[in-house]
Parts: structure tokens; sequence; C-alpha cells
């Protein structure tokens, strides 16, 4: 039997123009299942909604630009109501939810990821080396969609260097970010920055029970993803 089921499926240059279609993956050990179909209160728009349970991460690798493996588990749900038609109409009028939470992954393989906040934030902190070379592990991310415009209103992201947490808004249409947020760092990695010698207070430093030291102030990270600025 074949672990991937898509049935009513009809996809053209233009976008999506299918009347209904259902998707059902089968990983190992998850699940990942949804649909598309007309939506009963305006016909001229579709319903989609697709849910994860611990599915395999690197089963969608070829969905995203990436530069390595990616290994670990996510769970999500997605649920959105789009007009029909190309895909500018359709992010023009969408309008819905997203939650996804990751867990024991290899994230810096994602060169977005690893671009805009990893090299971004260590060219900005002055860590040449250790933060841009660390590795993101875990991520949770609440947001919801309105015409083209991702509303973040929770993204937490964490690994062996630091700890992010970014409210804010993606424009999914021009690529462009608008996020701000908290900066937590371990020890050794404010120790590779030279910009935060003398910003760090000792005693926060000398206390052994937290793993991420908070920053002063707030990381933002503003512009095209593909060259975003920190």
């Amino acid at each position: 039997r074949s672990p991937v089921r898509v049935e009513g499926l009809q996809l053209d240059p233009e976008g999506i123009q299918c009347q209904s279609a259902s998707l059902q993956v089968l990983g190992q050990p998850g699940t990942l299942a949804g649909f598309i179909q007309p939506n009963r209160v305006d016909p001229r728009q579709n319903r989609i909604l697709v849910q994860a349970k611990s599915f395999p991460l690197g089963s969608l690798a070829g969905l995203v630009d990436c530069s390595g493996n990616l290994y670990g588990t996510f769970d999500g749900k997605l649920e959105v109501l789009a007009n029909r038609g190309n895909w500018h109409d359709f992010l023009e009028s969408g309008a819905g939810s997203l939650w996804v939470q990751i867990n024991t992954a290899s994230l810096q393989n994602i060169n977005l990821l690893r671009t805009c906040l990893l090299q971004e934030a260590g060219r900005s902190l002055g860590s040449s080396e250790l933060i841009p070379s660390s590795e993101l592990n875990s991520l949770a991310l609440v947001c919801s969609l309105q015409r083209s415009s991702l509303e973040i209103s929770d993204f937490r992201i964490s690994g062996s260097a630091l700890e992010l947490s970014l409210t804010g808004r993606i424009d999914l249409a021009s690529r462009q970010l608008n996020l701000k947020g908290p900066l937590g760092l371990t020890r050794e990695a404010i120790q590779s920055c030279g910009v935060l010698q003398g910003l760090v207070l000792d005693d926060k430093l000398a206390n052994p029970s937290a793993y991420y030291v908070k920053m002063p102030g707030e990381l933002e990270v503003t512009g095209p993803w593909n060259d975003p600025e920190v």
C-alpha cells in the first residue's frame, strides 16, 4: 500500500483549481492528512484544512530550500478560506490560522532560518563563528493569515546558542519581515559576541540555573527574508 494517498486534486500553472480533494500521508510513525473543498457558505472559495501529528520533518524537505537533512517530527494544523484561482488570488483573499510545534529537529539546515536568524544574528552581535554555526532544535509558531500577511502572535525558536521569542508580521506577497522580541544567549555564545562585552551583568552570567541569559532590549528582524537586517 502506498504511504501517500491523494484523491481529486487538480493543479495547473495558475494555481489550485480543484473542486474538492483529500490528502493522506502515512509517516513512520506520524500522519499528515487534509482536504480542499468548496466552502458551503461561499462557493467561490475553497476551504483548506491540513493536520499533522508526530510527522517526520524530513518528509517535507523537498518543499523548502535546505542544505542538509531535516530530522525531528512536527505537529500542526492549517485552516484557511481563500478564493479559487491563481496564487495571487489565494494570497490576497486568504484568511485562516496556523500553529506548528517542531521538536528535536535540525532546523539550522533550512537555509531561510540559517540566513535570517543564525548568520544575521551572529553578524550583528559580533559572533563570526559560534552563533552562525550553531544548531536550531525546536520551534513553536502560532499565527493568523490575513490577505497575504502572516500575523505572528507567538514564534519561539531555540537551539544550542540562542533562544528567540518573536511577534510581528511576515508579508508573503512582498516577502518582507517585520519581527521583534527578546533574545536569550548561552554563556558560551555571549563570550563569542564582541558587541556584548560589558552589556551583560556579571550576576546574570553567574546564575548556573539559567541555560539562556536574557539580553537587554529586543532583537528586530526587518526587510526581505533573503537579506534581512537584524
